[in-house]
């Protein structure tokens, strides 16, 4: 996900990336579905808003109650996310959550919230894949590329997570 640059006179939502504007709609209509939930939206980017913040007006706008929503806007990653997240969810009294993510990074953020003692139930969004007309599967996709790349990325974020411990389960989790 993340934010923009910006432009001055944009509205702030605007600001959002479009994966994080999908991460934040699914999350809200989660929400409005749990009568009882908290929503917590994470992301560290941007400034003077970081993208946590720009999420909670985005479900706020959605019709979530503002006292359900809790920014985490500190994280500038995955990991951090999960350690701070768990930190919150643990202040609300929260062993179990819904954890709406991309379907591309749900493996590696499914795993580093685990690794925090949480039980995950996975919301993937933002499913890619290349379509496939007849006669034209021969022919390069420039499509094809940046979702081989962001594949790519992902399969080294996950094991960059694995070989630095990152995904190993915490003492007393």
């Amino acid at each position: 996900g993340g934010v923009t640059g910006g432009s001055p006179g944009e509205p702030p939502l605007a600001r959002l990336k479009e994966e994080s504007f999908r991460r934040a709609v699914a999350a809200a209509e989660l929400c409005l579905h749990l009568p009882l939930s908290h929503l917590i939206v994470s992301g560290g980017a941007g400034q003077p808003e970081t993208e946590a913040d720009l999420m909670v007006g985005l479900a706020v706008a959605l019709g979530v109650p503002r006292d359900r929503v809790r920014p985490e806007n500190r994280s500038g990653d995955t990991h951090e996310s999960a350690v701070r997240v768990t930190r919150i969810a643990r202040e609300l009294g929260v062993a179990r959550v819904h954890l709406v993510t991309s379907a591309l990074h749900m493996p590696r953020a499914a795993a580093a919230f685990e690794a925090q003692g949480l039980h995950i139930c996975r919301h993937p969004v933002d499913w890619r894949q290349v379509s496939v007309h007849r006669g034209s599967f021969l022919l390069p996709q420039i499509t094809a590329m940046a979702k081989t790349t962001a594949a790519v990325r992902e399969i080294l974020a996950y094991g960059w997570y694995q070989v630095s411990g990152r995904l190993t389960p915490r003492r007393g989790a």
